[in-house]
């Protein structure tokens, strides 16, 4: 007896390859749910009372005091509408900050929050995750990825090369949305962490 393919009529299951994820992530972000992202994750249901936001804050400020001053180069990877850079533009007077995000729409409104000086200084990439680490030329001193991970089609590879853009000395920052216990994005969790190079 032949077993035959599953064919769910179901979009999550149709992403089988990195470019299916990367043409679905744009028009997710650059449609509707694009304009509503900042509404839907300033309420209560995803940001429990601001606590998720204040212990961000608070670990970017930790991590930048750690590093001190100098010409830094910070880098928000998956950085929508500022979930991190926010705080590395709060924190680091001078540095020079790059947003990257797939969505161009997501790009736009974070330009718009940032002010004259630090526009100066500031980047805005769009592109996939993997594709600008594989083809920058550039190492920073924190790279930060929060809320995103979930997001990237091959999730290891892209912390794999993040290991190796950073700077010796730096930091990388993962912060990840609230997880259930023995989730799938728990277990892709695990399967990262215990794929790093405990080296660095």
């Amino acid at each position: 007896m032949q077993t035959q393919k599953n064919t769910t009529p179901n979009s999550f299951f149709k992403i089988q390859d990195e470019q299916t994820a990367i043409e679905f992530n744009k028009e997710v972000f650059n449609g509707h749910f694009g304009l509503i992202y900042d509404q839907v994750h300033s309420h209560t249901r995803f940001n429990s009372n601001q606590y998720n936001n204040v212990k961000k804050r608070d670990d970017i400020n930790n991590i930048l005091e750690k590093i001190g001053s100098g010409q830094l180069k910070l880098l928000d990877l998956g950085c929508g509408t500022g979930n991190i850079s926010q705080y590395f533009y709060e924190f680091s007077e001078g540095a020079e900050i790059f947003n990257v995000d797939i969505s161009e729409l997501m790009l736009d409104k974070l330009k718009a929050k940032i002010n004259a000086v630090d526009i100066d200084r500031s980047f805005f990439i769009c592109s996939d995750a993997l594709s600008f680490l594989a083809e920058t030329q550039e190492t920073f001193d924190v790279i930060a990825c929060a809320g995103a991970l979930h997001h990237f089609y091959d999730y290891i590879a892209v912390v794999d090369v993040m290991c190796k853009k950073i700077k010796p000395g730096g930091f990388l920052y993962i912060a990840l949305e609230p997880i259930k216990e023995n989730n799938l994005l728990g277990g892709y969790v695990l399967k990262v962490i215990r794929n790093l190079d405990k080296t660095l």
